[in-house]
């Protein structure tokens, strides 16, 4: 015969036997309730796993950046970073020579377009921002053309860098000063 009020006591700690709170008794009806909906619509119904979840949502931020306007974010700092790497110089000085010597000369000397070893600037300050807007945007008026279109951004930063990392160098045939000179 057991009685529903039967006390335990061990080592003088009383165990009452209580029936379990019925908030307790719901939490656990709702529990086991959301496992079986949970395995129904991942395991059966075929919903989406955590990777492709993921997947997908990289594949947004992918598009969102393919969207994005050209050169936002872009800061001096950051171009500074890529001039520290020699293999993206080494990089970039084969974009130069490939697609820019023709009008600057092959050692930034300057032949249709100015030099790009001296302190004189046609455009902006000579910073690195101002040449990765120079080299992106161009310049209609003064035979520069825009290589957004067919440069890559990472291309035109590593660009950027490359020709501010020669200001100051010595060409072997400089062209006259154009611009305004900027003393940094």
């Amino acid at each position: 015969m057991s009685d529903q009020n039967e006390n335990h006591s061990y080592d003088g700690i009383v165990e009452e036997n209580n029936r379990m709170p019925t908030w307790w008794v719901w939490l656990f009806i709702g529990t086991i309730i959301f496992s079986g909906i949970y395995y129904i619509h991942y395991q059966v119904g075929g919903g989406q796993t955590l990777k492709e979840e993921f997947n997908l949502a990289m594949a947004e931020v992918k598009a969102l950046q393919d969207n994005a306007p050209f050169g936002v974010g872009v800061t001096n700092e950051m171009i500074a970073l890529i001039e520290k790497n020699p293999e993206a110089l080494i990089q970039a000085q084969k974009v130069y020579t490939e697609k820019c010597a023709m009008c600057h000369g092959p050692d930034l000397g300057g032949k249709i377009g100015p030099n790009l070893t001296d302190a004189y600037w046609l455009n902006g300050q000579g910073s690195h921002k101002d040449i990765f807007a120079m080299i992106a945007e161009g310049k209609a008026e003064k035979g520069m053309p825009p290589w957004k279109a067919i440069l890559k951004e990472e291309e035109i930063k590593a660009l950027a860098a490359y020709v501010h990392s020669k200001k100051g160098s010595k060409a072997t045939e400089p062209k006259a000063p154009e611009g305004v000179l900027v003393e940094n």
